[in-house]
């Protein structure tokens, strides 16, 4: 790696002064791959500009500035061509060892490695035509490959067109993400290639280590996680496409649980909730060696909300930014972080992408699971609502502990819905109730909305 080192601090290129003395930015640490000839030049040329600009010698690469004298822009120019050589391969520097101005030492570099004729655009351009997958290697790797070729005839002052982009990487997938450019076409006139890398992103951060969704032994868990994963972003997919055509600027959040086998996989989008109410036996205050049944809550999802850290990483590394309008929302719009939809705010870091619990065994003490929107906590603690819950067994069987005796029925939902209304939520109010046998599995559900 070649290191350059720069000083403390920067004077404007832009200033007018006559007396202005131009020092190079130190203190930092610039570091930027060794060009050995074969590697990537263009993204080598742009790394040593961007390592240019932190040091403030970018200017050599023009003209001198009518405010500086000889001597400056000497020393400037020779500080800027020294920095350029570090960023060389041994091999490679001797050909540009005589150089002390910049913009001609650019330009040589240039005119040897950049050489802007037809037979490279030939070559490049045959190299996208004919651009697949590579069976085996991530598909990070697959766009990196994809996008190098790009920027490479970018460099030689050939621009691809957004949509041949979007279309011969399409192109170049296997065959098992048919159904995503069936879904990204379908009904479509034009296709934007950022579009494409979003939903290639979303379909594989669940997948395999390599990147593509895998074949062969799959456990029957595995296989159904994988089916709820696809079939979240083929909601998100559809309804964006159905929100671009119509402007629509609406998105919804997503809470689903799948319940095996005795166990359940979560999968939430937003700020809606899923959690348990498990029985469990606690020492009565004040009375010596009695016990009490009760229902403790386990939350199985967390919210995304924009102020919680990683959520704020990602929106601000989208460019996005974390604003204060009553609670925290993303660009001062939206109070989630994750969702379905919300197509308009998708640029800012704004995701469909499911934050997963993984498989979990149900035991003899989980009695009731709760899936409800957010309306409901915006007046009721967790907690609360397997207090309304036992509340309710209690009434049915007064003489019975167990929580798990009340049959069910939709009086369970409507106990949660009508209490959070009742304590001022205005909101939509939404409830799944399952009461849960010793065995694992789940009767009836009981559901609500209002």
């Amino acid at each position: 790696m070649a290191e350059s080192r720069a000083s403390e601090s920067v004077s404007n290129p832009a200033s007018t002064s006559t007396s202005r003395h131009w020092t190079p930015v130190s203190h930092a640490k610039f570091e930027v791959e060794k060009f050995d000839g074969s590697s990537n030049f263009g993204m080598w040329r742009c790394e040593v500009k961007d390592m240019l600009v932190q040091m403030n010698l970018h200017f050599t690469l023009g003209d001198k500035p009518d405010d500086m004298d000889e001597i400056e822009w000497e020393r400037m120019n020779l500080l800027a061509c020294s920095s350029i050589r570090l960023c060389l391969e041994k091999e490679e520097k001797y050909a540009f060892t005589e150089y002390d101005i910049t913009k001609k030492l650019w330009k040589a570099l240039e005119d040897k490695f950049m050489t802007k004729s037809i037979e490279n655009r030939l070559y490049l351009r045959k190299r996208l035509f004919r651009f697949d997958y590579v069976k085996g290697i991530s598909m990070n790797e697959h766009l990196n490959n994809f996008n190098k070729i790009i920027t490479d005839l970018k460099n030689l002052d050939d621009d691809v067109g957004d949509e041949d982009k979007a279309l011969l990487l399409l192109n170049s997938l296997p065959d098992s993400y048919d159904h995503l450019t069936t879904t990204l076409l379908y009904g479509k006139e034009k296709i934007k290639y950022r579009l494409v890398i979003s939903d290639l992103f979303l379909l594989c951060c669940h997948s395999s280590d390599e990147g593509l969704p895998v074949s062969g032994d799959e456990s029957m868990h595995e296989i159904l996680q994988k089916a709820l994963l696809r079939t979240i972003h083929d909601i998100d997919t559809k309804f964006s496409l159905e929100a671009f055509n119509n402007r629509y600027i609406s998105g919804s959040t997503a809470t689903i649980v799948l319940l095996v086998d005795g166990q359940i996989l979560v999968a939430s989008v937003g700020d809606s909730k899923a959690l348990l109410c498990l029985e469990k036996i606690k020492s009565a205050l004040g009375d010596e060696g009695a016990s009490i049944t009760v229902l403790d809550v386990e939350e199985l999802t967390r919210d995304h909300h924009p102020d919680r850290d990683d959520e704020r990483a990602r929106i601000e590394a989208a460019g996005g930014f974390v604003r204060l309008w009553g609670v925290p929302r993303v660009n001062g719009i939206l109070a989630v972080s994750r969702s379905i939809g919300d197509v308009y705010l998708k640029r800012y870091g704004v995701s469909p992408v499911p934050e997963v619990i993984g498989w979990r065994h149900l035991t003899a003490n989980d009695c009731y699971l709760v899936v409800a929107s957010d309306g409901i906590f915006e007046s009721l603690k967790p907690q609360k609502v397997c207090d309304l819950l036992w509340d309710a067994n209690v009434q049915v069987n007064e003489m019975s502990k167990s929580s798990c005796s009340c049959s069910s029925s939709s009086s369970l939902a409507d106990r949660i819905v009508n209490k959070a209304f009742k304590k001022g939520s205005r909101d939509n109010l939404s409830a799944v109730v399952i009461p849960l046998n010793f065995t694992g599995f789940p009767q009836e559900p009981a559901g609500q909305n209002l």
